[in-house]
């Protein structure tokens, strides 16, 4: 740790520099620049919507951006998102960036990722928020005193350059789950659509209209062996309430009580609140598990449709819809198939007050979906998709384990906390 010292932001670069926003383009001069709305939060540039600008030559030759430069994000921010955000362009970019950003070339003593890192965590834990100027519209971010701002860092470029590595590796494990989940869901949704539309035969494979027998139904063809039903047959659906909160003796008790904030789309429940079985009697009801609830009215429809299925009895509010299903429909068939038809349902909803949404109950009711009649295949359908979404879910929990193990990292080897020399004699490093 004998390299570690105290040093100013501004002595790890050659120079800063403000980018050059120009003038409209025009044929012979049309440059590609970079703006906030490029800045991706895990410190990467999207490249996918570039403007064009005529920048002037002179101007453009000390603003054109290198590999191994760092953007800082000088105007933009908001009440949730901060001024001074920082990527790291890790090509040849034949452009530069607007006026709202600064360009900072790293001296060539010290390692351009590490830099980055440093940035960014010092980011992410806030330091940046002391140097935010709001003015009319806008935050501006007070880069000039930012980089008067000392930190405790090694000054080896070795070392920089083994804890970017370290930090990089990370990164590569974070972006490759990222785009496994992405495969996933786009996987996921296309097989769900297709097993709640021709569902699976005896031999647990999905129909096809080439070796099995379909019919006509108002909702297009569907297998032979299904009906179309509405919701408003498949159970017996109840309203929930509220006990009154001026009576303790209702709440606090051992009976989850359920409000439209406690549903997450189909995963849920986690109640925050509980109430007591007199309270429950006197501003609610009680359904038994397996129970499908269905949030129709509040804030939350105005963005996803929740809907779910709880998995021991609990109470709920007036905000919320529970359908106790027959026994011939499955409840967990019965949760797929509305959240596959979410847009479709979110369509019924009309607004209410204060931007809110709601269903009209009559509508919801009257939504059909196809049904096959035999639970046992609705049982075989919904495994199916259980065992897609078991590996959805893994992939996001070890999405999750590697953003906390990068949060870790960071804070241990750009403090100094951590010698990164342990980290490959110690063998602690987790691979993807």
């Amino acid at each position: 740790m004998n390299n570690w010292t105290e040093l100013e932001l501004a002595e790890f670069f050659e120079f800063t520099i403000p980018g050059d926003w120009g003038l409209p383009p025009t044929l012979k001069n049309s440059v590609p620049v970079l703006r906030s709305t490029n800045f991706r939060n895990d410190g990467k540039i999207d490249f996918s919507d570039i403007v064009y600008r005529n920048i002037e030559k002179s101007r453009l030759e000390k603003r054109i951006i290198r590999r191994g430069d760092v953007l800082i994000e000088k105007s933009g921010g908001s009440t949730d998102q901060p001024a001074g955000r920082v990527v790291y362009c890790d090509i040849d970019f034949a452009g530069t960036c607007s006026n709202f950003i600064e360009l900072g070339r790293v001296k060539s003593t010290v390692d351009s990722k590490f830099v980055f890192y440093l940035l960014f965590h010092l980011y992410q834990t806030g330091l940046v928020l002391k140097y935010q100027q709001q003015t009319t519209g806008i935050i501006n971010f007070k880069l000039g005193e930012y980089k008067r701002e000392k930190v405790h860092t090694t000054q080896s470029k070795v070392d920089q350059s083994r804890i970017a590595a370290v930090l990089s590796c990370i990164d590569c494990a974070i972006e490759q789950t990222e785009d496994l989940i992405i495969k996933l869901k786009r996987i996921n949704a296309g097989l769900m659509q297709d097993l709640l539309t021709k569902g699976v035969d005896e031999q647990g494979e999905i129909r096809s209209e080439a070796t099995h027998e379909f019919k006509d139904s108002p909702l297009g063809r569907i297998p032979k062996e299904w009906e179309v039903t509405s919701l408003g047959n498949v159970g017996k659906w109840l309203s929930g309430g509220t006990p009154s909160k001026s009576q303790p003796r209702f709440w606090n008790g051992a009976i989850p009580w359920i409000s439209s904030k406690d549903m997450k789309q189909f995963y849920l429940v986690e109640s925050i609140d509980t109430v007591t079985a007199e309270g429950a009697i006197r501003g609610t009801r009680v359904v038994p598990k397996e129970t499908i609830l269905i949030v129709v009215r509040g804030m939350v429809l105005a963005h996803t449709f929740p809907v779910g299925v709880i998995m021991q009895a609990s109470a709920f509010n007036q905000d919320i819809k529970a359908c106790v299903c027959k026994p011939q429909v499955s409840p967990l068939y019965l949760a797929y198939t509305l959240l596959s038809n979410s847009e479709s349902l979110l369509r019924l909803t009309t607004a209410a007050t204060h931007g809110t949404k709601r269903f009209d109950t009559e509508d919801l009711f009257s939504f059909e979906f196809a049904l096959p009649k035999d639970k046992q295949e609705q049982d075989s359908i919904v495994k199916i998709i259980e065992t897609c979404d078991t590996q959805l879910v893994a992939e996001k929990n070890k999405l999750r384990k590697l953003s906390s193990i990068k949060r870790g990292l960071m804070q241990d080897l750009l403090t100094g906390k951590v010698d990164v020399d342990s980290l490959f004699t110690e063998h602690t490093v987790v691979s993807a």
